[in-house]
């Protein structure tokens, strides 16, 4: 059936995350200075070789890793950014956080909630960090 599919861009998918905790749920939006995002996914399997099976192999599924990478620009003042940068750099123990995430332009059966692990990585060159005043 052509042209009945839906393709979604990247534009469309909205993520938030609940920077409320405990005390209530308090949704913001991982989108200001974003300017790309990504998803990796990664399995690993096990192999066992069994009698019966004339030491061919069976493999299982053992792990399964999804990854979403954002990349951009800082904005001081963006909760979401202020949030990650405030609660979670130094404090490797408050890296949890709940997540929702949903496309725009899909009606039905659109979206997930559940929790992520946050991970940051971060690069400045001199180019693109502002100069310090110094004598």
């Amino acid at each position: 059936m052509a042209g009945a599919y839906i393709k979604p861009k990247a534009h469309n998918r909205h993520i938030f995350i609940n920077i409320g905790g405990q005390s209530g749920a308090k949704w913001v939006e991982i989108a200001a200075g974003i300017s790309t995002r990504g998803t990796s996914i990664s399995e690993s399997k096990e192999d066992y070789y069994y009698m019966p099976g004339k030491g061919k192999a069976e493999s299982e599924m053992t792990e399964q890793t999804i990854e979403r990478t954002f990349s951009g620009n800082r904005f001081i003042g963006d909760e979401a950014q202020d949030y990650i940068l405030r609660n979670m750099l130094h404090d490797l123990g408050s890296r949890e956080v709940e997540y929702i995430m949903y496309y725009d332009n899909v009606a039905q059966n659109n979206g997930e909630k559940g929790t992520a692990t946050v991970a940051m990585t971060a690069a400045a060159t001199r180019r693109t960090a502002k100069p310090w005043n110094l004598p």
